[in-house]
């Protein structure tokens, strides 16, 4: 069956201004532009299409999900067409052409269709609120190539996290569902499956949590070579733990509690785990509400990035970061990261004032060695997704506030190639 595609809109744009570096050391500098949103604005001339809710991003194919988009139907109501929008980019990163759209090919399994993406290979995994569907690329469509039949879990905080796809294993976080023996079960799972190169679903294992869990497992999942990384934060309670997160080791094609990382601090209610990711041997946790600085009105700074090495088969902290002190206010640091293996970007994508006029920044980091060091920030774009791809990153900005109304889109920065830290220690495990 072929997938069904939207009218394709051709539209260039770019961004020939780049962002200024952040650092004193930086290397070069990205190229930004901000994807076309025709399609979005002619949503039934309704703003809240969730654009940019969840993305992808591979070479020159950039995905961008609308989970909440609205059509008009033929007698003129509105029409949910949730989907997810093709964007085609040049080498240098700075035109991007939307080719198309991506609709759900079960209109019974739609709503929320295009939150979660993740994107490996020939392969393109897109979740909705009752199924995740697979599709494989050929001769330039995108054609549907098996489901699975779970409900993601929806925690509220962004949706790209709840997914991880590399090469060619598939991780995801649900609440369980009609494959489980208990229909009524509500504690997260994480379930990981083997996609063919035929881009079929075959599962492997369901992982839980520990009976000493704080809450919300599942909230963030990070893929390495034979690593799964699990954020577990707990919740916005005062009292809360901080959260923690899992680390499972892959023998063959099983799974295996390796280590329970906790907060080096220990801070109540900072929700360490609620961002993860793995880069060069390292694995990265937010710990997003970490050292909040609230007046009652404003936020001024809030959240944490911990880097843990493996050394003498212990994982252990070799760093804690956040955004330099030059860098606007920023609120839940560490809610949302991605991570390649020269750059890693986090999020800060929550109001910095509570009339929710403003929201914190993007933060893109690069390694000089085993150190992260911050490169560039991206102001008044609220992550609610991310990506990463070699020296290419991508941003979905999905936010409503007071001051800017409705924020949907995505931004692409794109590094020059040669970008590379020369001095940058090269591993290959876990990466």
């Amino acid at each position: 069956m072929t997938t069904p595609f939207r009218r394709a809109a051709v539209v260039s744009l770019v961004c020939t201004a780049a962002l200024a570096s952040q650092s004193l050391f930086a290397q070069a500098t990205p190229v930004r532009a901000n994807l076309p949103t025709d399609h979005e604005e002619a949503s039934a001339g309704y703003p809240i299409t969730e654009l940019g809710k969840a993305v992808a991003i591979q070479g020159n194919t950039a995905l961008v999900g609308a989970p909440a988009f609205l059509g008009t139907a033929p007698n003129g109501d509105f029409l949910a067409e949730p989907l997810v929008e093709l964007y085609q980019g040049d080498f240098t990163g700075a035109t991007w052409t939307r080719t198309g759209s991506l609709l759900s090919p079960d209109p019974t399994n739609q709503p929320s269709f295009g939150a979660p993406i993740a994107l490996s290979g020939k392969c393109l995994v897109v979740g909705s609120r009752g199924t995740i569907q697979l599709f494989e690329k050929s001769q330039h469509q995108w054609n549907p190539s098996g489901v699975i039949n779970l409900t993601p879990v929806d925690l509220g905080g962004a949706a790209s996290q709840n997914m991880a796809f590399k090469a060619e294993v598939l991780a995801f976080a649900s609440f369980g569902g009609p494959t489980t023996s208990n229909p009524s079960q509500t504690t997260p799972f994480v379930y990981l499956d083997r996609v063919s190169e035929a881009c079929k679903p075959h599962p492997l294992q369901r992982l839980s949590a520990l009976a000493a869990d704080t809450g919300a497992y599942g909230t963030s999942l990070a893929l390495g070579a034979d690593l799964l990384v699990v954020g577990s934060p707990g919740n916005f309670n005062n009292d809360s733990p901080p959260g923690q997160a899992y680390v499972y080791r892959r023998e063959h094609n099983h799974w295996t509690l390796e280590q329970l990382l906790q907060s080096p601090t220990g801070a109540v209610a900072s929700l360490f785990g609620a961002g993860v990711g793995v880069s060069r041997g390292a694995i990265l946790v937010g710990a997003a509400n970490e050292d909040s600085n609230f007046d009652g009105e404003f936020v001024s700074a809030a959240g944490e990035l911990y880097v843990f090495r493996k050394s003498h088969r212990v994982w252990s902290e070799t760093q804690e970061t956040r955004p330099a002190d030059n860098t606007p206010p920023f609120n839940q640091f560490g809610a949302i990261i991605a991570a390649d293996r020269e750059h890693v970007a986090i999020g800060a994508p929550s109001a910095t004032d509570v009339f929710a006029s403003s929201f914190g920044p993007t933060v893109i980091f690069r390694w000089e060695g085993d150190q992260l060091v911050q490169d560039t920030v991206v102001n008044n774009v609220p992550a609610q997704s991310l990506d990463v791809s070699r020296n290419r990153i991508i941003i979905g900005a999905n936010a409503e506030g007071r001051g800017p109304s409705f924020i949907n889109g995505a931004v692409v920065l794109t590094y020059p190639k040669a970008v590379a830290s020369t001095n940058a220690a090269i591993h290959d495990e876990d990466d």
